[in-house]
């Protein structure tokens, strides 16, 4: 486990972030966030950032000397990219850039959370090495942002692919937040049956990371589970864990619905993950997601991230 480091998050007050956080209090670890606007309260120390004044971050790194620099801040909203091209632009590759060159500056070590949207979707298990072809703004700037960190000659990175679930806080609510409030409240719910994924509990996606960490691997790694799965299959087994009523959503084609194109297909291989960490495949399999998820309900973690605004 990392314990008694310096480390900066970026992105402090989103959901993985917060997860993180809580993770890392533990070990008597000094924890600053740089955030764009919003105070996250798990942390008493930040700064803020503004994606178009940042340039004299080499100076607050310098000044800090931070152990670990973690970037998890990242416009996640595809339609939003797809819309405004420059600030997707600002958040995924100016921001990097700097923080890369920040980073060097103090021969950090940075973690840079990229995405498993970067592929076409026509294979079923994609690789760190297959090749990449973004269908849309989000994902052509977050590839832009793993080739600036490539370029910039670090020596000490980790890049990470991958996806997770869990609830978020109350002002940035998930995938899972969706489906289990709109079953909730007798909403009509169309889950895409078409679109495929290999997501991870979000406290084990944050242990593996951690310990990639812990062994200073560098380089590009799929964090995901050995499994794809459909959104609507997902779906029903948040359903069943929380025993919801399945027959309250619906099947769709998420191809007909999204108006801003995305990969059919997500689904990541962890095989060098496993491999690097020498873990039983299990582990990554969705059957433990699902159990550690559903142990986490009411959790003490679970119930701190559902209560922050």
């Amino acid at each position: 486990m990392i314990k008694k480091k310096k480390i900066l998050i970026i992105g402090g007050s989103g959901f993985l972030a917060s997860y993180w956080i809580e993770i890392l209090n533990k070990y008597n670890n000094e924890i600053i966030l740089l955030i764009n606007h919003r105070v996250n309260n798990l942390v008493r120390k930040f700064e803020y950032y503004d994606y178009k004044k940042i340039k004299n971050l080499s100076l607050f790194f310098k000044k800090k000397k931070f152990d670990l620099i973690i970037n998890t801040a990242s416009i996640a909203n595809v339609e939003l990219c797809e819309n405004k091209p420059l600030l997707a632009k600002l958040a995924h590759e100016n921001l990097v850039k700097i923080v890369a060159k920040a980073t060097k500056e103090i021969n950090g070590y940075l973690v840079h959370i990229s995405t498993d949207h970067l592929f076409s979707g026509k294979n079923e298990l994609y690789k760190e090495t297959s090749n990449t072809s973004p269908l849309n703004n989000y994902s052509k700037t977050k590839l832009n942002s793993e080739k600036i960190i490539i370029k910039s000659k670090l020596k000490r990175y980790l890049i990470i692919r991958g996806n997770f679930f869990g609830f978020g806080p109350t002002y940035k609510k998930t995938l899972l937040d969706w489906i289990i409030d709109s079953v909730s409240k007798n909403k009509k719910v169309i889950i895409y049956d078409d679109i495929y994924f290999s997501p991870l509990y979000v406290t084990v996606f944050i242990s593996m990371i951690n310990k990639l960490i812990v062994l200073e691997e560098k380089g590009i790694f799929n964090v995901s589970s050995t499994e794809s799965i459909s959104k609507y299959n997902f779906a029903l087994n948040i359903l069943k864990i929380t025993n919801l009523d399945k027959k309250k959503i619906q099947s769709g084609s998420g191809e007909k619905l999204f108006s801003v194109k995305r990969p059919a297909n997500m689904s990541l291989s962890p095989n060098k993950l496993l491999k690097k960490l020498k873990i039983k495949k299990n582990i990554l399999s969705q059957n433990y997601q699902n159990k550690i998820f559903g142990k986490s309900l009411k959790s003490k973690i679970v119930q701190t991230i559902k209560n922050l605004k």
